[in-house]
């Protein structure tokens, strides 16, 4: 792998591919880096800094507002979370300072089911608490 190279999700692909031709938005999570290509970290100051110079491009480029798009900066992990159309998000992703990106997981999706069930009892002695 090259030295800069992204990391774009294969799945985040074939979401953006089959969202062009529909007005759906995509939730994505957006790594940042310098513009550079450096390893070095982003300070939070800089994260907000370079994701504020970015997200002015890219509208510039896609011809979009600040309102056709939703967006949380986690500055100190140097992360994006973007909602927006699969054009705006395609020249985000042509961007130098993304180091990667991936389709944000729906609410649902932290649930881990259980593997295995089984029902159980407590035995609780009356007139004994835990409260002191």
């Amino acid at each position: 792998m090259p030295k800069h190279a992204k990391r774009i999700d294969p799945d985040l692909r074939e979401q953006l591919n089959n969202a062009r031709s529909s007005a759906a938005k995509l939730s994505v999570i957006v790594k940042l880096r310098h513009k550079d290509g450096s390893e070095r970290s982003l300070s939070p100051e800089e994260t907000e800094r370079v994701a504020e110079v970015l997200l002015r491009h890219v509208r510039e480029r896609v011809d979009e507002t600040e309102q056709d798009y939703k967006c949380v900066l986690l500055k100190n992990l140097s992360v994006l979370s973007v909602e927006a159309s699969a054009s705006f998000l395609s020249e985000l992703l042509r961007q130098p300072e993304v180091a990667g990106a991936t389709l944000a997981e729906g609410e649902a999706s932290a649930y881990i089911p259980p593997i295995r069930q089984k029902e159980i009892t407590l035995k609780v002695n009356p007139g004994r608490s835990r409260r002191r």
